[in-house]
């Protein structure tokens, strides 16, 4: 069956036409998530937005202004941070490696059978130790929502040892924001390790 050139075409256009103005018209009908405005005040310790600002809590430092766009994205990034991690120096730091001397090796291999990997170094390195960012450049100019639930992090562990899950623990504290983190379970898996069950 051979279809009139006419249809085709206007087959293709309607097409375009979707493709490239559907999902503008989506965004006007139902709009984006949450629509905050810019500068809006919003809590810290709560993801809600309040009714009324009370010029009192602003003042006691319950509440701070934070730049949200129109969509209700945020910058997350902590830049201040970021830079305190460049900055850092010792073992380990920015995933440098860790160059034992041949005493140190002797001793190394004890940890490193009973756990499957260099635990000495481990406990060299800093448990709130620094890492690169390997992330995509464009991930760095990411935004996320402000209005956020917080989170409970669940970290289950079988004979870990020591330093590594500390490590893991800080890595959570340390690199999210306070007012997200419920709080962080470490779930034992059947230890037998002394540590473990404290």
């Amino acid at each position: 069956m051979r279809r009139h050139p006419v249809t085709l075409l206007k087959y293709l256009i309607v097409g375009f036409v979707c493709v490239v103005f559907g999902p503008f018209a989506l965004r006007l009908l139902f709009g984006s998530v949450e629509q905050t405005t810019r500068n809006e005040i919003l809590p810290v310790e709560r993801a809600v937005v309040p009714n009324k600002v009370n010029r009192e809590d602003v003042n006691k430092g319950n509440l701070i202004a934070v730049q949200v766009d129109k969509d209700g994205k945020y910058d997350w990034h902590n830049y201040k941070l970021i830079e305190e991690d460049l900055s850092r120096k010792g073992p380990g730091e920015q995933g440098a490696a860790v160059i034992l001397t041949p005493n140190e090796e002797k001793q190394k291999d004890t940890l490193y059978k009973t756990n499957g990997f260099n635990a000495f170094v481990s406990d060299k390195i800093s448990l709130q130790r620094s890492l690169k960012d390997i992330r995509h450049a464009d991930c760095v100019h990411k935004k996320y929502l402000y209005i956020l639930p917080n989170a409970s992090v669940v970290i289950p562990f079988h004979n870990e040892h020591w330093s590594t899950l500390l490590r893991t623990v800080y890595s959570v504290l340390n690199r999210s924001p306070k007012h997200l983190i419920h709080e962080v379970i470490l779930v034992d898996d059947f230890s037998n390790k002394e540590h473990c069950k404290q």
